[in-house]
């Protein structure tokens, strides 16, 4: 199995649970909680098939100076602690963004700079494939950056980016680097 096929596996994964009809009740509730849930399904997938890999949670991978630091959300490193996959995430808890045009906005910038990011981590060589992820629960991202990216710059989502349909309103943003 692909180190790449992996991360996406547990991403495929998660939106399979997140379907589920017991999802007032699914495990996580915001952004710390949804790496730590990816994270441990990508242990276990490790732990089950044998593989040579290591997950690591706010891995230092870009370093300007003692101030300016970019920590992956998540890393998944072989055995010669090369990283091999990175992910930075977002999440927006249905309700929240719509109740808070403040915090809208600024997740939003923060996903954009995610997605700066990952860009680095791949050009920089810190990373051979990287990955951006935005689960906008109840969909107001989505329908506002359509809506607006003609108009408004600011709600443009990151070029090469796409929006994927997770069901029940639920959408998700997916951005990638790769050095291929």
């Amino acid at each position: 199995m692909e180190v790449a096929e992996l991360f996406e596996n547990a991403i495929e994964w998660l939106r399979i649970e997140y379907q589920r009809d017991d999802y007032e009740t699914f495990r996580f509730s915001d952004e710390e909680d949804l790496v730590e849930l990816v994270a441990d399904r990508i242990k276990q997938e490790i732990e089950k098939s044998g593989l040579p890999y290591e997950v690591r949670r706010e891995h230092l991978l870009l370093q300007y100076h003692a101030e300016l630091q970019y920590h992956a959300d998540l890393v998944i490193l072989n055995r010669d602690g090369v990283v091999e996959v990175a992910a930075e995430f977002k999440y927006s808890r249905r309700g929240r963004a719509s109740a808070d045009p403040y915090f809208g906005k600024g997740i939003w910038d923060e996903f954009k700079e995610d997605d700066w990011r990952i860009q680095q981590y791949v050009k920089q060589g810190k990373a051979k494939v990287a990955y951006a992820l935005f689960i906008d629960e109840a969909g107001y991202f989505h329908s506002r950056s359509l809506r607006r990216k003609v108009r408004d710059s600011q709600w443009r989502y990151p070029q090469g980016s796409k929006w994927i349909n997770w069901g029940q309103g639920r959408w998700v943003l997916w951005a990638q680097a790769s050095r291929d």
